[in-house]
Parts: C-alpha cells; structure tokens; sequence
C-alpha cells in the first residue's frame, strides 16, 4: 500500500519506495489530456479524507483504502481531484523483480489498461472494464520477472496498491511424520 506514514496526503511521489525496488513516474493520457504532474510524479490522495477545506475531492475515492495514488487534476496544489481525462502511471523496478501479482484500482468508471513488461521485453496486457463509480477492484497480474508496470488510465481512477514478490519464494515443505 502507499500508506507510509511519513507522507503526507497530498504529497507528490516518486522515489519514496525505492527501498522497496522501484520508483514513480505519471504522465499525460494523450497530449493535452491534461493532469497536474510536478516533475513526473503522481499524487498521494488520502480516501479517508476526501475533501479538502476548499470543498475539492474525488467523488468515488472515498472510503477506507488509506493513501492512493492519482494523476491530478490540473488546477495546482491545492486543486485534489484525479484528472477526469486520466493519465498514465508507471511503476519501474530498478532490477527484475520475481514476480508481480496484483493490482489495486478504485473509482473504475472508465476502462484501464495495465501493461506489465518483462525481463524478455515482452509486454503482458490485462483490460480492466469500467465498473461504475467508486467501483473496486483487484486485478490479479501473475507476471514472472517483471521490469515495468504501466497503468494507463482513462479517467479518475486511483491505485490503493501493487502487490509484488521482490525476493525467491521459500521451497515450503510437509511434515512427513503426521
């Protein structure tokens, strides 16, 4: 999860979780599709609190998924909306990682794309169909050595989550004497 408890809400991120193997990129959809990204970076968008004193927020990112991640909408710091032309978030792990799992994705009202890239160069694509409003949604990848994970967006969705397997799997073994 992203709910590391030195960011705040609202914090911009990138590098954050290099301990973990990878770092952060967000971009536009499509040239003028719009989106708030200082220096390449998605947003940390809190669903706990989904409304700031200014009275902006994301409908359908409410509830209980702690701290996501968003391609904010255009409009500056203060402005905490996903950008309802979506974006593209790109998750890069700094060597092969053993495995990638599973997705999070909340507030699914358009379709998603999630592209996973392995050490072979080969790209592994699962389309994720709109669900409606606050919809949620975990999308079990399974994809062996993976290098790059692209998220393309085509509305207000968040990321609650990745799950990945950055270290071998223990060989687990049965008692023989039950």
């Amino acid at each position: 999860t992203f709910d590391d408890q030195g960011l705040a809400p609202g914090a911009y991120v990138s590098l954050q979780w290099m301990e973990h193997g990878f770092k952060l990129g967000a971009e536009e959809l499509d040239s003028e599709t719009g989106g708030y990204m200082p220096n390449g970076y998605p947003r940390l968008f809190d669903t706990s609190n989904p409304v700031d004193e200014s009275g902006y927020g994301t409908p359908g990112l409410e509830g209980e998924h702690g701290k996501v991640l968003v391609v904010q909408q255009t409009g500056g710091h203060k402005h905490w909306k996903a950008n309802e032309l979506g974006g593209i978030i790109t998750f890069d792990f700094a060597s092969p990682v053993e495995e990638v799992l599973e997705l999070g994705l909340l507030n699914v009202v358009e379709r998603v794309l999630i592209q996973v890239t392995d050490s072979n160069g080969s790209t592994h694509s699962v389309e994720v169909p709109a669900g409606g409003s606050g919809s949620y949604k975990e999308i079990l990848l399974d994809v062996l050595q993976g290098t790059q994970v692209k998220v393309v967006l085509s509305g207000p969705v968040a990321v609650t989550h990745i799950s990945i397997c950055s270290t071998p799997l223990l060989s687990l073994q049965w008692p023989t004497d039950m």
